[in-house]
């Protein structure tokens, strides 16, 4: 599993290496809160690579349907009568959430931060598919610094490896270019648009704080709360839907 936020940078790096010669399915999680046609590019772009991947909703009851629907009609063509799932990617992209809603209870431990699941657990999902829920690893190697920007603004990396100051002034910085995102910011934030807000993301960050009145004793704006707020508003998809990172290109085959 992976956010289709960021199909490529939420995969595990060495996961195809580790299982090859498994069948297997690349899903990918909160769609809903990701750009729609850039989503389907991803998906074209990954179906040429061979990839078998799916985008879904993980709060609509249909599309999880839909999808149990598919590896029930994927595990009627292997010989075993019992077949065994792994669910695996890194942390907070929905693995548990998606294993409890098909149970129908909350049989996972489950919360919107990463690190919850913290040992392999087996549960009976239909009669003929078993699920090993697993805990969300990062692979050893290291990550660029855009990488971990983008993870930690998803809510993937855990806390106390970032700086949220500098998470969501990268945030901002990357995505104040799109003027609809740039719209529901001044929204939200009650920046007038004959403000000039600095293109400088630090600066910004303190417009934003004094905007919403987040400011510190001396009126300073306290930009250690304005970064909390912007980026839960992020990841609660209050910015709209919004896609960090782009396809490859199509082949010169298309």
């Amino acid at each position: 599993m992976a956010d289709a936020r960021a199909p490529f940078t939420t995969r595990h790096q060495r996961l195809a290496q580790l299982v090859a010669g498994r069948p297997r399915f690349l899903l990918l999680t909160r769609s809903d809160l990701a750009d729609p046609l850039v989503t389907q590019a991803w998906l074209r772009a990954l179906t040429q690579q061979g990839e078998k991947v799916v985008a879904i909703c993980l709060m609509d009851a249909q599309e999880r349907r839909v999808l149990l629907n598919r590896l029930e009609e994927f595990t009627h063509a292997l010989p075993s009568r019992l077949v065994r799932l792994v669910v695996t990617g890194l942390p907070n992209v929905g693995k548990s959430f998606l294993i409890n809603q098909w149970l129908g209870r909350r049989r996972l431990a489950t919360a919107n931060r990463p690190g919850v699941t913290t040992a392999p657990t087996w549960v009976r999902v239909t009669p003929h598919i078993a699920v090993l829920d697993t805990p969300g690893v990062f692979e050893p190697s290291p990550r660029s610094a855009k990488s971990l920007y983008i993870l930690a603004a998803l809510g993937i990396l855990p806390p106390e490896r970032y700086e949220e100051e500098e998470v969501a002034a990268w945030l901002l910085h990357t995505l104040w270019q799109q003027e609809r995102v740039r719209q529901l910011v001044r929204e939200r934030w009650h920046v007038p648009a004959t403000q000039q807000v600095e293109a400088v993301a630090l600066p910004q960050l303190e417009s934003l704080a004094v905007g919403r009145r987040l400011l510190r004793a001396g009126g300073r704006p306290d930009t250690a709360r304005a970064a909390r707020q912007l980026l839960t508003e992020f990841r609660q998809g209050l910015w709209g839907r919004v896609t960090l990172e782009m396809p490859p290109a199509p082949s010169s085959a298309d």
